[in-house]
């Protein structure tokens, strides 16, 4: 039935709609970091003014940077010397589901679902999954590691925002300009 409803909504998109043809190359040679939280859909673009073209969108559950092998890091060395973005945008949101894990129950649901025991058992489901207590430092977290990246200009600026998910009020936790040493 999802299948159906998603192949009709993309023929009234294409036949009625006629979205613009843009360029790959973001406008506002911007990179956000943030999470998958689908409250943040049709919220996070409009309250930072972004439209469609202007700005590349890394999303992942709970905005995780870990490791200097990650996705993130390699999405980011891609939008930034193949893409032409000259500033990243760390962005977490209150009442993040990534916040506070049942690590227990999760592994309980993955056990259910039919994952080994030995995979999990070799996987460290804690650090993997990327969980953390609070949001704000989260953001925080995540914006050192980008900023620390070896892979990544070090005079390339990385703001950290939270987002209220309720208001949809923006805070700056870092500003990127700030952090630059010059």
């Amino acid at each position: 039935m999802l299948l159906e409803d998603i192949m009709e909504a993309n023929w009234k998109f294409t036949h009625e709609i006629r979205p613009e043809v843009l360029d790959h190359h973001p406008q506002k040679h911007l990179a956000i970091v943030t999470c998958m939280d689908t409250r943040l859909v049709e919220i996070l673009e409009p309250a930072l003014g972004i439209h469609r073209g202007e700005a590349i969108e890394i999303k992942n559950a709970g905005n995780f940077v870990g490791g200097k092998h990650c996705d993130v890091i390699r999405s980011l060395v891609g939008a930034v010397y193949m893409l032409g973005v000259r500033e990243v945008a760390v962005i977490g949101h209150s009442s993040c589901g990534m916040a506070k894990v049942d690590f227990q129950r999760l592994r309980d649901s993955m056990l259910a679902a039919g994952v080994a025991k030995q995979d999990l058992d070799e996987l460290n489901l804690e650090n993997w999954i990327g969980s953390f207590p609070d949001e704000k430092d989260n953001v925080l977290h995540t914006v050192q590691i980008i900023r620390n990246s070896r892979y990544l200009p070090k005079d390339m600026p990385v703001h950290g925002f939270m987002i209220d998910i309720e208001t949809e009020e923006l805070t700056v936790v870092v500003n990127g300009y700030q952090q630059i040493k010059r």
